[in-house]
């Protein structure tokens, strides 16, 4: 699940998984999502991490309770709120602009794993 408030930034990062054989399904944008945003066929949440940590931490806590992978985004973001979210429990933390073959390569485990448990 995608959330991400700036609409150019969301559409290429949606052709970006889609071309990748991803599906999106795309949170509220400019809002930070909470667990009553996330439906249970998520797999992964990839997420901006806005400069106040406390819906990000909640979404975290969400997150970590279903067992989902969450990755943040962000621009600008002070490294001790990076760091507070990875040791949160955070998969990783992407500083924008990344190069779309870091996602990539930071989604395909994720897949694999996936794909082992559909057996």
């Amino acid at each position: 699940m995608l959330f991400e408030p700036d609409a150019a930034i969301r559409s290429a990062l949606t052709t970006l998984l889609r071309e990748a054989g991803w599906q999106v399904l795309l949170g509220s944008a400019g809002k930070m999502p909470d667990s009553a945003d996330v439906p249970s066929s998520v797999g992964c949440i990839l997420s901006d991490l806005p400069s106040l940590s406390d819906s990000a931490e909640q979404l975290l806590k969400a997150a970590k309770a279903r067992g989902l992978p969450l990755i943040f985004m962000g621009r600008g973001v002070a490294v001790q709120s990076v760091v507070d979210m990875l040791h949160g429990g955070a998969l990783d933390y992407l500083e924008k602009p990344f190069k779309p073959n870091r996602l990539i390569r930071l989604l395909e485990p994720l897949r694999r794993q996936s794909l082992k448990a559909d057996g």
